[in-house]
């Protein structure tokens, strides 16, 4: 191989009986950790519903004027973006869906 800037770069050889998948097989995960996994899932979703609806009744109380509505506008298409991708095995996905057809009658709304 040839040298760059003072480097040698060598070659590596993998040969077929050196190296195995078998060493690398992804464990089931435990009871515990699904727990964790579902508890921190439950909880992202319940913060971004909170924020959501906070900040839906905020531009809805503060656009005024058509600028402030064009900004609204584009506000509520961020929070249905965020809104949609909560799982739907939450105990907050029904509430975010009633606010995801509310966000988005009142984007229709405004844009006409």
């Amino acid at each position: 191989m040839r040298e760059t800037s003072g480097n040698t770069a060598t070659k590596t050889n993998f040969s077929r009986s050196s190296f195995s998948l078998n060493s690398y097989r992804v464990k089931p995960l435990s009871r515990i950790n699904k727990f964790k996994i579902w508890q921190q899932a439950e909880a992202d979703a319940v913060a971004t519903f909170n924020q959501a609806n906070e900040k839906i009744n905020h531009s809805i109380s503060t656009s005024r004027t058509a600028v402030d509505r064009d900004q609204a506008i584009g506000q509520l298409q961020q929070i249905i973006f965020q809104l949609e991708a909560i799982d739907n095995g939450t105990t907050v996905y029904s509430e975010v869906r009633q606010l995801l057809i509310s966000a988005k009658q009142k984007q229709q709304e405004w844009q006409h």
